[in-house]
């Protein structure tokens, strides 16, 4: 599968440093844009680095980028028996690189790269009886590996045209990588009534994650990954009952 994704981003806005020329433009967005004149590092009052550009006014951005990656899932799988199937998958993705809509001046880090996955993953799916109860049970492993990865991060203060702005925006910060193992189990325990549990646990580390918030940048591999729980559990149970027509 051939992904394409072109973005195109234009702005004209309002320069806070100079006259508003373009009273149809956006009067709430602050427009800092404009051609980079100096850019001397430490020698604001708390190292930061000083930046003057020239005034814009109204000023634009134009920022155009096309991707292209081929994705796959390659997938074999074995069946054992009536109630046994063993599974190994292969699969590679990507995520659309991004533009970032508030450069504070226009660099190359206006926009972030694709960031690419791949991973493989192993499992069981069965279904059987314990004496006359229906069960099922399904388990699951997998490793994967980022590259690329897309994050939102600050970088160091700077003092732009007597200003001081935190540059913030998605970058390619890191590499990472995820492994876990995932449990399904699910019975009809009498006629009608049913009980399903699941558990997982999961593992996610840097390889590397470039800190731009201090300078100089730092590697943090032991950063916290977000949004990834490191155990999830939950269970369920049902019973029906049919009342007849009546």
């Amino acid at each position: 599968v051939d992904k394409r994704f072109t973005a195109l981003h234009t702005v004209t806005i309002a320069n806070p440093f100079g006259t508003l020329a373009n009273p149809s433009a956006v009067p709430s967005e602050s427009c800092t844009l404009g051609a980079l004149i100096s850019s001397t590092p430490g020698a604001g009052p708390n190292g930061e680095t000083v930046v003057i550009t020239a005034p814009a006014s109204p000023c634009s951005l134009v920022r155009k980028a096309t991707y292209k990656e081929p994705t796959w899932s390659v997938d074999v799988s074995w069946q054992a028996s009536d109630g046994i199937m063993l599974y190994a998958a292969h699969r590679h993705g990507y995520h659309s690189g991004a533009i970032n809509t508030r450069s504070t001046f226009a660099t190359e880090g206006d926009i972030a790269k694709p960031e690419f996955l791949d991973d493989v993953e192993v499992g069981l799916k069965s279904q059987f009886n314990a004496g006359s109860v229906p069960m099922r049970f399904n388990i699951a492993g997998y490793y994967g590996w980022y590259k690329d990865l897309q994050r939102t991060a600050s970088s160091a203060a700077i003092i732009l045209n007597g200003v001081t702005r935190v540059p913030a925006g998605i970058g390619n910060a890191a590499k990472a990588h995820i492994a876990g193992v995932e449990l399904e189990y699910n019975a009809e325990l009498v006629r009608g009534f049913n009980v399903s549990a699941f558990f997982a646990y999961n593992k996610t580390q840097y390889d590397a994650y470039i800190d731009t918030s201090v300078t100089p940048a730092v590697d943090r591999p032991s950063a916290t990954e977000y949004f990834t729980p490191k155990y999830m559990w939950g269970g369920t149970a049902g019973y029906e009952y049919d009342l007849g027509a009546d």
